[in-house]
């Protein structure tokens, strides 16, 4: 029976030692399993994400870095939602009534764009990812 992508992850995880961004993490584990054709890759990137998030020895960090559980302290991943909540229902920041689903101006500064075009070609990914392994600069 084959090995899933998130036991393989979860290994080329603890190999590594530390956290892996996941664009390494997606082409490390298509690597392991032997998918070789980049678009059926693509095609379980949203699938491997969401099981990624969903499986409890894994922890995502800043920068979309993921790395094991265990190496961290709860304090690092735990979301304390007092701080998260701490306007009431249906009023914005200066106590203005506010539709459910309505965008108030905060909300519309909030909103940023990054795009990041190295990041974006598979084939700069698996070359970087290359490097790293074999320890090329």
């Amino acid at each position: 029976m084959a090995q899933s992508m998130i036991d393989t992850a979860y290994e080329i995880i603890e190999e590594a030692g530390k956290a892996i961004p996941f664009n390494n993490l997606l082409v490390a584990v298509g690597n392991a399993l032997g998918i070789d054709d980049e678009e059926e890759l693509l095609k379980r990137a949203g699938s491997f994400y969401t099981d990624l998030t969903l499986d409890g020895r894994l922890i995502i960090l800043p920068n979309n870095f993921w790395d094991l559980k265990s190496r961290h302290a709860s304090s690092d991943y735990h979301i304390d939602m007092n701080e998260v909540y701490t306007t009431e229902e249906g009023e914005d920041d200066e106590g203005a009534a506010v539709e459910l689903g309505q965008e108030t101006e905060e909300d519309k500064k909030s909103i940023e764009t990054s795009t990041d075009d190295d990041d974006d070609s598979a084939d700069i990914t698996r070359r970087k990812l290359n490097e790293e392994i074999n320890g090329e600069d």
